[in-house]
């Protein structure tokens, strides 16, 4: 189990020296580094976008400029595969993508000899396929009474003895729903839904505990590391570089980049146009929008976020100019983006290690795996830790 650690101290090495590259945001200004990645501009839009959503594809991109740096982040964030020996279509209530991730997360904690109990279980669907693997007891814990009534009509549907419950598994009392002999299990809880899981489950002793982190920023306030060797380390970690472990959507279609690409545009070009208003060069947070808002025009949406942040637009604006200046600055941050996003898989390997090294202080036995692959879901980490 050494090999965590090991593993561990080089992610935090690596990020650490490279931290002026992955803890900034092109976004809010030009970081020092830009000309490091002029080589990006004469990359095309669609490579660009499939590096984005694919770690290989990046690292290919980047290797001829940066080959040490390629080769440590490829060998420190190789991971284990796991591969079912056959699936099965999914079932017509399951969709076909949500299908895959249950299916390979559940086969890949075979055999299953204890009762389980699922975290944020939604529907339950995770819950009724492992009854069906284990013939094992198996409950789940939701706090959305429409998910909770849904599931467990399903449940009675196939006749299977799964019981869903309304919990809210943030708060201190759901700790109690934790039995000594549970295998407590989670597909994607996100941040502090799966901090507070791996804090109860180790506290409650529970026998195993097998789940996959996602969305590590949300559901927090602050962020603390759990383990000892994390919380010596030189890094200081904000929910922002938590942002940046999971900024990648290898399952968005081109319709949906095609929005987003126009968001950030607009963005952008509002953004120039609040500099010049406010007679300052900084960067001023705006609301999220509607989605219809990306419908109108771009002198609607600058209209609808000045009215937010209280500024009033003179008339005679060359709204035109200004999308013009986002569009040219999309291009020139998207390229910087790839730069921090070269670290997104080293940083979301630190920080789930850190939660192995800290299952291995409260004497659990840990196996990390990837349990499917990326373009089912980029958070396709697995720890499962029994208690030795």
């Amino acid at each position: 189990m050494a090999h965590y650690r090991t593993q561990f101290l080089a992610l935090d090495a690596l990020l650490h020296s490279h931290r002026d590259y992955w803890q900034c945001q092109p976004f809010v200004s030009t970081p020092p580094w830009a000309n490091d990645v002029a080589f990006l501009d004469e990359v095309g839009d669609d490579a660009i976008a499939d590096a984005q959503a694919n770690d290989d594809a990046l690292l290919e991109l980047f290797h001829r400029h940066f080959p040490t740096l390629c080769n440590d982040i490829s060998r420190l964030t190789d991971i284990a595969k796991f591969e079912p020996a056959q699936t099965t279509p999914a079932p017509r209530f399951v969709p076909g993508r949500k299908w895959q991730q249950i299916e390979r997360f559940a086969l890949a904690l075979s055999p299953l000899y204890q009762p389980t109990l699922e975290w944020c279980c939604g529907k339950g669907h995770l819950s009724r396929y492992l009854y069906q693997l284990s013939q094992r007891e198996a409950r789940g814990l939701e706090i959305d009474t429409a998910l909770i009534e849904a599931g467990n009509q399903l449940a009675q549907q196939e006749l299977k003895p799964v019981r869903l419950k309304k919990v809210d598994v943030l708060d201190a009392s759901a700790r109690s729903e934790i039995a000594p002999d549970d295998h407590v299990v989670a597909l994607h809880a996100c941040g502090g839904l799966h901090r507070k899981l791996l804090t109860d489950a180790t506290q409650q002793r529970a026998q195993r505990i097998s789940y996959s982190p996602c969305c590590y920023h949300k559901f927090q306030v602050d962020f603390r590391p759990l383990s000892t060797l994390a919380q010596n380390s030189a890094l200081t970690l904000q929910l922002a570089d938590l942002r940046t472990a999971v900024r990648q959507n290898t399952t968005a279609g081109r319709a949906e980049r095609q929005r987003h690409q126009q968001q950030q545009c607009w963005r952008l070009g509002f953004d120039a146009l609040q500099r010049e208003l406010r007679h300052s060069d900084t960067y001023l947070p705006t609301p999220p929008v509607p989605t219809k808002a990306l419908k109108g025009n771009f002198s609607d949406y600058c209209k609808l976020l000045a009215a937010h942040k209280g500024l009033t637009l003179p008339p005679g604006l060359d709204f035109a100019g200004y999308e013009k200046r986002g569009t040219e600055r999309y291009h020139s941050v998207s390229r910087q983006e790839l730069m921090r996003a070269l670290f997104r898989r080293p940083l979301e390997l630190w920080l789930l290690l850190d939660q192995v090294l800290h299952l291995q202080e409260f004497g659990y036995c840990c196996t990390v795996r990837r349990f499917c692959p990326p373009h089912m879901t980029p958070r396709n980490l697995l720890i499962d830790a029994h208690l030795a």
